[in-house]
Order: C-alpha cells, then sequence, then structure tokens
C-alpha cells in the first residue's frame, strides 16, 4: 500500500501541477471602456405673491392721490446654476384693452373698472425698492421685461423680484371689490 499511496499521491501532485499550469493560461483578462454621460438644461420655474392694494378713496384720499400697493408682490424665480438670457414678463391682464392699459373690473358683475399699473423695480436686482416709472409688460405697449441683474442662479434658492403696483387717482368708480389676473413668465 505505501507504493500505491505514493504513486497516488505523486500522481495526483501531476493533475494539480497540470491544472495550475492550465488555469494560469485561463486567468487572461481584457477589459472595455464604459462612457457615462448626462447633460443638463437650462431651466427656471416662478412663483408669485399677490398686489394687494388696499381701499381706495375716490372722494377724498385718491381723488388727487395715486394709491400705491402698502407692500409689493412678489416673484420668486429658480434657475439652473449660472442660467443666463433670463427675462420676467407680465401680461395685461384679464380686463386690458390694448395698449399697456390694466383695469381690475367689479365683482359684482357690474361693468366698473378700476385702472392700476404694475411697474419694475429701480433695478433688476433681486429684492430692489419700487419705482413707478417703468411699465411691467411683455414689451408691447410701451412696456418693458425685466431682466434680472447681479444675480447668482442656483437651485438652493429663489431670486425674489419686487412687482410694484399703484392705482391711478382720480377715478370715478362705484364701492365694491375689484380683481384682475395677470400671468406673470420667466422667459430663457
Amino acid at each position: 500500500m505505501p507504493l500505491r499511496s505514493a504513486m497516488a499521491i505523486r500522481a495526483a501532485a501531476a493533475i494539480i501541477g497540470c491544472l495550475a499550469l492550465a488555469s494560469s493560461s485561463w486567468a487572461a483578462t481584457a477589459t472595455a471602456t464604459v462612457n457615462v454621460t448626462a447633460s443638463v438644461t437650462q431651466k427656471c420655474k416662478i412663483s408669485a405673491t399677490d398686489v394687494v392694494f388696499g381701499q381706495y378713496d375716490p372722494v377724498v384720499t385718491n381723488l388727487s392721490t395715486a394709491l400705491t400697493a402698502p407692500s409689493p408682490g412678489t416673484l420668486a424665480v429658480t434657475c439652473t446654476k449660472n442660467a443666463s438670457g433670463v427675462t420676467l414678463a407680465l401680461n395685461f391682464g384679464s380686463n386690458s384693452t390694448g395698449g399697456s392699459v390694466r383695469r381690475m373690473k367689479e365683482t359684482a358683475g357690474a361693468l366698473m373698472f378700476l385702472s392700476y399699473q404694475l411697474y419694475q423695480p429701480v433695478s433688476g436686482a433681486p429684492s430692489a425698492a419700487c419705482a413707478f416709472t417703468t411699465i411691467w409688460g411683455d414689451g408691447s405697449g410701451g412696456s418693458s421685461v425685466l431682466t434680472p441683474s447681479g444675480t447668482t442662479w442656483g437651485n438652493a434658492s429663489a431670486q425674489t423680484f419686487n412687482v410694484c403696483g399703484q392705482v391711478a387717482a382720480g377715478q370715478d368708480v362705484e364701492q365694491g371689490s375689484y380683481a384682475d389676473i395677470i400671468t406673470a413668465t420667466v422667459n430663457f
């Protein structure tokens, strides 16, 4: 038995040695590259808060003085980091008769209108103070779109722009509630 065992051990060692030589040739490798790509498109989103004028007094206070909204409405805009070519436009509302005329309609159904205007702030910088010189519109009827300036775009926080409003003085209107709907658009 010892001779047979020794022969069996040698035979097994020879087989293992052959397998080891053969397996090292089977262990060759090849490589390939995998390209990983993505694209980021320029996007913006917009939300708004209302312009609330409060009480218009056509007999005493606002007979000769325009009513300015006590606090402006706002447009909050978020765009892709380093976005370019961004502009903000306001249409002329549901009751416009063309040009740059904006009107609130009496909500009780009477055909009474209260004229008003929306203006850009003093600059295109976020949170710039109100000014009542440049009509904020869509570029038609003598209005201008707002081109933001000094703005760092990125998805971390919205940039807020004041929407300044004023109701013209001396309008002969009846008591009641008046309203209009403006569409704000961010172009990018």
